[in-house]
């Protein structure tokens, strides 16, 4: 699904739960909403190479940089270079900002194309699903975390590797900087926007592929990450970051809808486990392949390695309804959601009442063959319209039963027009006859009855 546009840069947030020792990740910004959005881009090969043949050198040297945290730097892209099998040919130039600064970027550019209209829009949608109440604040709640989050990040518009000036180069700071690098590396090899075909753009086109893509992207670095750490890291760094780690407090991501926690640590932690499968089953050479000619294209193929590169989604297209819901109504939305979030949706909801069971939620979306939805609205009103396929009749009956205990619990039972309506919103789920159903969630029960009789089985 779609989470409007937020910049794509790669920018480093600590999420607690990715590893016991390190857990560091990218905002990103393109996949299905906000929070699973496109901001990384990253591609690597585990080839010996030369080590780094140029080191980063400061835009600007604050007093507050000295020599040693230079050349501390300097060693890490060597060691990050040596391990990844990839060198840069120019000198990758650093930006150090002060934590105030840092937090300004944050609050200005990161979300200066990120307009209240998008806000709403995506709040219209998660609202819809019952990932969001009605009225969030979407905008505002992103800048809250993203100012607490951020710990630094590789910006691949401008090039430059930017560092929070004034503190300790330690043990996270160091395993964060190997990340970061590695996304320089990557983003040299692979050419992110160009290349690969992860921006802003190409995310908006197609943000199942952008997840899959990002999954790639940061679970490789995830990956360098940790074997930097194997490698290189000392004992006291080590110990400063489990130090870190029993101490850090991060009270705007504990307050994040659940759905919203799951997904920002879901490309590095899911990502980092595809990148391992594929790289145990076929050699290093199978990730150069994932960022050149067999690049992952669905959360399934990430979810399950398995299935990479043969399981190949398949196209639905849902018709035009604006014109069958009267004047007013205008299409905001045209996309996907994935077996990622179809997942979300079922296990992580804003009201835990109508939460599946996770084992439940995973047997039901495994099935996931490909799917299409439609968001639409007349300024007062919206609709939701997904159809779903499903890879066998096995799989789209469990996954309609549980989608079906779903919308009990959350809007009642249908009644004889099969719509059920609770709390402003109302629902009708439709098993069709070839492995797909339809699913309707609208904050008007006229218009989920014309989207009902439109020919959507």
């Amino acid at each position: 699904m779609n989470a409007q546009n937020k910049p794509i840069v790669i920018l480093i947030i600590v999420l607690i739960a990715l590893f016991l020792c390190c857990c560091l990740c990218t905002v990103a910004g393109g996949a299905l909403f906000l929070a699973n959005s496109s901001h990384l881009k990253q591609e690597a090969t585990l080839l010996p190479s030369p080590t780094l043949q140029t080191t980063g050198q400061p835009i600007s040297k604050p007093s507050t940089i000295d020599s040693e945290t230079l050349t501390a730097m300097d060693a890490i892209e060597q060691e990050v270079s040596k391990l990844r099998g990839l060198t840069l040919q120019q000198t990758l130039k650093r930006d150090f900002l002060t934590p105030k600064e840092l937090e300004e970027r944050v609050t200005t550019e990161f979300f200066k194309d990120y307009t209240p209209e998008k806000a709403d829009k995506d709040v219209t949608t998660l609202s819809l699903l019952g990932l969001l109440p009605k009225g969030f604040d979407l905008s505002a709640f992103y800048k809250q975390l993203y100012a607490e989050q951020i710990a630094g990040y590789y910006d691949n518009e401008t090039k430059l590797m930017v560092v929070v000036a004034g503190q300790h180069f330690g043990g996270l700071e160091r395993s964060t900087y190997a990340h970061e690098f590695t996304h320089a590396l990557q983003d040299a090899a692979y050419d992110f926007k160009n290349r690969l075909g992860f921006s802003d753009e190409a995310c908006e086109k197609n943000s199942e592929a952008c997840a899959a893509l990002q999954a790639l992207i940061e679970g490789d670095a995830t990956y360098t990450q940790m074997a930097w750490m194997s490698e290189y890291a000392t004992k006291k760094d080590i110990q400063e970051i489990q130090k870190f780690y029993m101490s850090f407090k991060s009270p705007v991501l504990d307050s994040a809808p659940a759905y919203m926690q799951e997904d920002m640590s879901f490309p590095y932690n899911q990502g980092n486990v595809f990148v391992k499968a594929i790289i145990a089953k076929d050699g290093p050479q199978a990730l150069d392949k994932a960022f050149t000619s067999q690049k992952p294209l669905s959360t399934e193929q990430i979810m399950h390695p398995s299935r990479y590169p043969q399981d190949i989604p398949q196209k639905l297209t849902l018709p035009d309804l604006t014109g069958k819901l009267g004047q007013g109504w205008q299409e905001l939305d045209r996309e996907n959601i994935g077996e990622w979030y179809t997942w979300l949706i079922l296990a992580r909801g804003y009201d835990k009442n109508y939460r599946q069971i996770d084992s439940i939620a995973s047997a039901a979306a495994e099935g996931w063959g490909g799917d299409e939805y439609l968001v639409l609205s007349n300024g007062t009103e919206s609709a939701f319209v997904v159809k779903y396929a499903w890879d066998i009749e096995k799989d789209a009956h469990e996954a309609y039963k549980a989608f079906q205990t779903y919308t009990q619990l959350r809007f009642g039972k249908q009644d004889a027009s099969d719509i059920a309506c609770k709390d402003g919103y109302c629902s009708s789920l439709m098993m069709n006859e070839d492995n797909t159903f339809t699913w309707i969630i609208s904050t008007s029960r006229d218009a989920l009855a014309v989207l009902q009789s439109s020919g959507l089985r």
